[in-house]
């Protein structure tokens, strides 16, 4: 979501004063109520919050916010505005966890950022596809290497989303096999908790089993 913009990921709200973004947007705060209601999905209610056309459906918003987005027709939409001040700032948070930047990087990694943040190159969905690992907390976030979708607990990889090779995002996928994380953040669909790290091995064995068998 952004703030009198249009937020990277298609969020916006209309009338919350402008601040400072850590990422560059194609179109500004000076943009009008007008301009933007232009750009509004016509299936949210009527607000100021609401979901523009560049929504990919992410289904972040679904999961932070569940009690204002929705699923409509194939993408996010506002269902309903926030009514309470809890249910706004989870609304708000959704900008911040759906933004869009970006770092050209150079190599087949890793990368490390410090001590606690590795990048892992994780080609196949896209030639530039990477994962974000976050050791201290035992997090990663995969993009759209790997995904979850709504009606199942299964991992899943959108082949007809596969912009490169099937082939070669499987052997990126056991790189995950190598890393101790048990929190995983997919581009698309819900979070996963695991058990341990052995269960998040079971988890990653059993998604190669699905397309190598």
């Amino acid at each position: 979501m952004a703030l009198m913009s249009l937020g990277a990921a298609g969020y916006t709200t209309a009338t919350a004063p402008p601040r400072p973004r850590r990422c560059t947007l194609p179109f500004r705060a000076a943009a009008s109520p007008a301009a933007l209601d232009r750009r509004r999905r016509p299936h949210n209610v009527a607000g100021d919050f609401f979901v523009d056309h560049r929504c990919i459906d992410c289904q972040t918003c679904r999961w932070m916010a569940p009690e204002v987005f929705k699923r409509v027709d194939g993408k996010a939409a506002v269902a309903a505005q926030p009514s309470s001040e809890e249910e706004r700032t989870k609304a708000l948070q959704v900008e911040e966890a759906t933004a869009d930047v970006e770092w050209k990087l150079e190599g087949n990694g890793p990368w490390n950022l410090g001590t606690d943040f590795e990048l892992i190159h994780t080609p196949g969905h896209t030639p530039g596809s990477v994962c974000l690992y976050f050791k201290p907390l035992k997090v990663l976030f995969t993009g759209d290497h790997v995904a979850k979708s709504e009606e199942s607990d299964d991992l899943n990889l959108f082949l007809m989303y596969s912009k490169q090779s099937v082939s070669l995002q499987l052997e990126s996928i056991r790189k995950l096999l190598e890393l101790e994380f048990e929190w995983l953040l997919p581009g698309h669909g819900y979070r996963i908790k695991y058990k341990d790290v052995r269960a998040k091995n079971v988890a990653m064995e059993s998604l190669l089993a699905n397309y190598t068998s």
